[in-house]
């Protein structure tokens, strides 16, 4: 489809006008002007709708429409038809008396009413509807608008000036064998904390001369030192709940907090000698605390996010304010003041930040999400710190002087059979296995940087997805009939056949997917820990319960339901019944719970608990409890073939040191 038939030309439109609807495209905005509303389209569907607005009336075939939708995709035949049915739905239209989108039989569709374009600069996306002022009323805001911009930009600019260019010489702290992550670095003061092999806390000079050493039976994590006093905050994991410590350079306790119920818990930040903000994971959200040392009061901190986004990490920048880096699925990363100012927004995933207190500057990870670090400020353009030919760089710690210490990370996720023999060849993440009784094995990959499904089937490797984004996907499961393969891009659903992706829609739920799966070969379902939702292949909903559980999951061989509440695993032929207990489970069986499978009358599923990861068994047609059968600290997913056999994707050749980037400049 070309550019003048879809009346496009080199002039940029963000707004059109047709009927009473006013439709924004840059923000997926559709605005009913007769009924005063809103709809936030899904993008597929305000890309559909933005081509009929481009054109001009004139007849779009079907093929048309599929390769400006999905170009260079193989698509499901009712694929369209799915996005056709929302957009009418939207504009409250009729197929069989259509005042938007008429049906050409076998021809294509039209659109009908008379559109008009409204140039970029006279859209006023604040309101529904554009901007009805005189021309010269807008060209004088205008002009104060960029005064005030330039005003802006000449404050930033001599706040955050670009820094001067340096060169950093790489050298080795840590030189023994293991894992030496998570490091941290006191500003002013001659000592490093960093976390060994998992269990373990060292205290080391910035030469790497071991100070003191702490081990415990659970897992460490996360230490950070006070900016000023030789304290010591850190992490502990046990029994499903998460311990806050306080220590001194020689690690006597000084301090130990309650257990405070937490499934995971990001780097504390000092606010002051008596206060710190924490960041806890709690049913799938990132909550923000302030921690008070003197009570040992925790209290919720005002930070306003959507349901989707999440707290990668809190940080103290420029003049000691505190900030948070906010993560949005599927769009990019912003940092947040508390007041809900926007400092500085990224187009990609930040999952790496730290402060250069010496050069006022932002350390992050590179937009690529490989060996590399880069450093910014706000309005200035990034500047890479740091290649790493091998591994990536898991976390990065700042000195008064300049100097970056950070942990250099190696190691690769291999799939290996019953026999501990790997499946596939690979260097990258591979995750996420799905077997067959054919023989095929299906599973997520990470080598080219994003979440590629590949299917295995005997000597062929096939990548059956062709995705750009930053999507995570945490599900990936067979059809009853085998004939496709159901899984996610955070809270997107994507259906693949054995020759790439064949349908694409989003689940229309508030939080993140718990649970994915088949209800039979044409029917699927999500649940989000509030709202479980049926769907047909279409996306078009069926059906929805409201159910308060951990996870969900549907047997199609015997037609039930085994629902994971906190303390029972229940078993139900209708969601709209309570169902009979199958047998108890503890915390231990249910912290973290995911990747639930269901092979021959057994159900399976991962938690994690002080020791790591631990895969669980239990038979349905039994009283018996859940049997441990697998467990170490490096797992990522499991599977089990039709025999029975546990396909376990593990990371291994760990090794990590700490290494320092010290700064000389040119």
């Amino acid at each position: 489809m070309d550019r003048q038939h879809l009346g496009m030309d080199e002039q940029v439109y963000s707004g059109w006008q047709f009927a009473h609807f006013h439709f924004f495209a840059e923000q997926d905005l559709l605005c009913n002007q007769s009924h005063n509303q809103q709809h936030k389209l899904e993008p597929q569907v305000s890309r559909l709708l933005l081509l009929f607005c481009q054109s001009n009336g004139h007849l779009l075939s079907r093929e048309e429409l599929e390769r400006a939708l999905w170009p260079n995709t193989v698509v499901d035949n009712n694929s369209l038809y799915q996005l056709l049915t929302k957009l009418r739905r939207l504009l409250e239209d009729s197929p069989r008396q259509p005042q938007f989108i008429k049906t050409v039989p076998k021809r294509g569709y039209c659109f009908l009413p008379d559109v008009s374009a409204l140039p970029a600069e006279s859209v006023n996306t604040d309101s529904k509807t554009p901007s009805k002022r005189p021309v010269w009323v807008r060209w004088l805001s205008w002009g104060c608008v960029g005064a005030m911009c330039f005003a802006a930009v000449a404050s930033l600019g001599s706040k955050f000036d670009r820094p001067k260019p340096v060169q950093y010489a790489l050298t080795d702290v840590s030189y023994a064998l293991g894992l030496e992550a998570e490091v941290s670095a006191h500003p002013e003061q001659n000592l490093l904390a960093f976390v060994k092999d998992i269990n373990q806390l060292q205290v080391s000079d910035k030469s790497g001369n071991l100070l003191s050493s702490l081990k415990v039976e659970s897992r460490i994590s996360l230490p950070q030192w006070h900016p000023k006093r030789a304290l010591l905050a850190y992490w502990q994991y046990q029994a499903g709940e998460c311990l806050l410590n306080l220590a001194d350079e020689k690690l006597n306790q000084i301090h130990t907090s309650r257990a405070l119920p937490c499934t995971y818990a990001k780097r504390p930040v000092w606010k002051n000698l008596d206060e710190m903000v924490v960041i806890l994971k709690r049913n799938q959200q990132d909550l923000p605390y302030l921690y008070r040392i003197s009570t040992g009061q925790l209290i919720l901190l005002p930070l306003h996010l959507h349901a989707d986004e999440n707290i990668r990490a809190a940080v103290r920048v420029w003049d000691d304010e505190i900030l948070y880096l906010v993560n949005s699925p599927g769009k990019g990363s912003y940092l947040l003041s508390l007041a809900g100012k926007k400092v500085m927004t990224w187009d990609y995933h930040v999952w790496l930040i730290s402060y250069n207190p010496k050069r006022r500057t932002l350390i992050l990870n590179h937009p690529s999400q490989m060996g590399a670090i880069i450093e910014q400020v706000p309005g200035q353009k990034a500047q890479v710190v740091a290649n790493t030919a091998q591994g990536v760089f898991t976390s990065v710690s700042a000195d008064q002087h300049g100097q970056l210490f950070v942990a250099s990370e190696s190691w690769q996720v291999n799939i290996r059979n019953k026999l501990n023999m790997p499946l596939f060849s690979s260097s990258s993440l591979d995750y996420l296995p799905a077997t067959n009784p054919l023989g095929e094995t299906a599973f997520m990959s990470r080598r080219s940087g994003v979440c590629e499904v590949y299917l295995q089937a005997g000597d062929k490797l096939t990548r059956l997805s062709a995705y750009h984004g930053n999507a995570y996907a945490h599900f990936l499961q067979w059809s009853p009939d085998f004939s496709a393969l159901l899984s996610n891009r955070d809270k997107q659903i994507v259906l693949y056949g054995r020759q790439g992706e064949i349908g694409e829609f989003t689940t229309e739920l508030s939080g993140p997917l718990l649970s994915l799966g088949w209800l039979d070969h044409e029917r699927l379902y999500a649940y989000d820990g509030q709202t479980l939702i049926l769907y047909n292949r279409q996306g078009i909903i069926l059906q929805q319960w409201a159910i308060d559980a951990l996870a969900v999951h549907y047997d199609w061989q015997d037609k039930r339901w085994l629902i994971f509440d906190k303390q029972v695993l229940r078993s139900t032929s209708s969601l709209d019944m309570p169902g009979e207990a199958l047998t108890s489970l503890n915390p231990q069986h249910v912290n973290q719970l995911m990747n639930l499978k269901l092979v021959d009358g057994k159900v399976y599923w991962q938690s994690k608990w002080d020791k790591g990861i631990q895969i669980w068994q239990f038979s349905l047609d039994q009283t018996l409890a859940p049997v441990l059968i697998e467990q170490g600290h490096f797992i990522w997913h499991f599977d089990v073939d039709a025999k029975g056999e546990l396909m376990v994707a593990a990371r291994e050749r760990v090794e990590g040191d700490i290494k320092v980037l010290r700064p000389t400049e040119l």
